[in-house]
């Protein structure tokens, strides 16, 4: 797969929903699977920098990597884990390669929020309604990605306070020009 991958130079999509936390020894953002340990996350949680290098690593194609994720360590239901602390911030996007796209929920001091009306993270609802057309502020039959920027953190923020537990901006991280839907 490598290396079909690496000679055709295609384009990769990743997408995770879950939860995010920094490290407060190494100071390192992590993605926390299923079965994580918040308290040892440098032993069972994946490194978000070792992701960006390895996806760099498979193809000279475009690299996409959306987050339905925080990195504060806080959820509604308080803390995870008790050695963890919101307190050390890393942005998401901070130690990504050149070339990599990020698409973060919330600054990595910020909650991702819940929509429960619409059963989908508060930055992925407004996500898929800007694929779908909503971001095309010109009406030119398109999603670039200054639009899709724009619509997502306008709408995340505008509604985060109302429908989730504190306010939230997405941190979006694309080029400008580039299509996403037509």
């Amino acid at each position: 797969m490598y290396r079909r991958l690496r000679e055709k130079g295609w384009d990769i999509i990743v997408y995770f929903s879950g939860h995010g936390l920094t490290d407060p020894e190494d100071k390192s953002n992590y993605l926390l699977p299923v079965d994580a340990n918040p308290d040892n996350v440098s032993a069972t949680a994946y490194r978000l920098d070792a992701l960006y290098r390895n996806l760099r690593r498979l193809t000279d194609g475009k690299i996409t990597v959306i987050l339905e994720a925080c990195f504060s360590g806080r959820t509604p239901k308080g803390q995870i884990g008790g050695k963890t602390s919101g307190v050390v911030i890393v942005e998401p996007g901070k130690n990504a390669p050149p070339g990599i796209d990020i698409l973060a929920a919330a600054h990595s001091d910020q909650v991702a929020n819940w929509y429960e009306e619409q059963q989908h993270g508060l930055f992925t609802y407004y996500l898929m309604r800007a694929l779908r057309g909503d971001a095309d502020a010109n009406g030119d039959g398109k999603v670039v990605g200054a639009e899709l920027q724009d619509y997502v953190t306008r709408e995340v923020s505008r509604l985060s306070d109302r429908v989730g537990v504190a306010y939230q901006e997405p941190e979006i991280m694309v080029a400008p020009d580039w299509v996403w839907t037509e």
